[in-house]
Parts: C-alpha cells; structure tokens; sequence
C-alpha cells in the first residue's frame, strides 16, 4: 500500500504475527508486491557518507565478528531505525511496523536472561550466548571507536545496534 507496494485486501496479519485470510483466494492471484526499492539493503538504505565512514572503518581491517557486509547492513538498518523512531512517517515505517518489536527478539540466544541461561549451566549453549554477547558489544565498540572523530559520533546507541543485528540476523 504505502511506497508502492500492495497487499491482497483478504490478507490479515495478526498481532501473534500469524499470517490468515479472510476469503478464499483464486490460485494465480497476487497477494504481495514489494517495489525493489523498499527493500532493506544497502543500497537502498546507505548515504554517501554512511558509506564512505564504513568504507573507512573496513579498510582498517579491524577484527569484526560479523561479515563486513552484514556490519554495513547493520549500521544502515540502524540509522533508519532511529529515523524511524524521530521521523513516525519515514520511507521504511510500512516495513518496520510490521516487525516485531525490540523485546520480540528476545528469543535469540545473546537476549537470554542470565535466568534463562542459569537453567542451562551445564550446556554448551552458555558459553555460546554469552560469546555472542561479547561479540556483539564487541562489534559496537569497535564501531563506536573508529566511527568517533572530535566532530562526529556514531549516531545510534548499542541497543539500536543489537535490534538492527536482530532484525538483519532473524529475516
């Protein structure tokens, strides 16, 4: 509907994210279209000098723990994120509305609870959660380092960071 794109109007998506109908509808029928250029990518996202700073930042060949694409990626998804939270009528709030929200993703292993995790202290699923939270804040700090100049800071908190890994990591 916004930006381009359409939604069959028998599609309703509940707040349990399940997917139903509520017709039947004929075999062949589009029910989705989704314009090249409301994808999240890189290439629809970044700035010239979001792309210039992260081209800076890689050269540098600092140690990420996640593919330099998937850090760009990232960083994009996050900068529109927090368009998105200031600007409600953004390119991309279609998009982001129908994500779940921050706290939805708390299903993935780094978002453990240390309860959670306390359950499993005999497994090796632990060490892997808290690895991935190591590597994730990590990342950030890495990110935030070379990202900072005297006149310029990374413009997103850690907990934008890890929501944007989440929405990039779980899609």
């Amino acid at each position: 509907a916004d930006n381009g794109g359409s939604v069959h109007s028998s599609l309703c998506l509940s707040n349990d994210r399940i997917l139903t109908t509520t017709t039947t509808i004929p075999k062949d029928t589009i029910v989705l279209t989704v314009p090249a250029s409301c994808k999240l990518s890189i290439a629809n996202t970044s700035t010239s000098t979001i792309t210039t700073k992260l081209d800076t930042i890689m050269e540098t060949r600092h140690p990420f723990h996640w593919p330099q694409h998937d850090v760009h990626l990232i960083c994009c998804v996050a900068l529109q994120l927090v368009l998105h939270h200031t600007t409600p009528k953004s390119f991309f709030s279609p998009y982001f509305n129908t994500l779940p929200s921050d706290s939805g993703h708390d299903n993935l292993l780094r978002r453990w609870t240390e309860e959670e995790l306390t359950l499993l202290k005999i497994s090796p699923i632990v060490e892997r959660a808290q690895r991935e939270r190591e590597h994730m804040q990590h990342d950030y700090d890495m990110l935030e380092k070379l990202w900072t100049t005297t006149t310029t800071k990374l413009p997103f908190t850690f907990q934008i960071y890890d929501h944007a890994a989440a929405i990039v990591t779980s899609r």
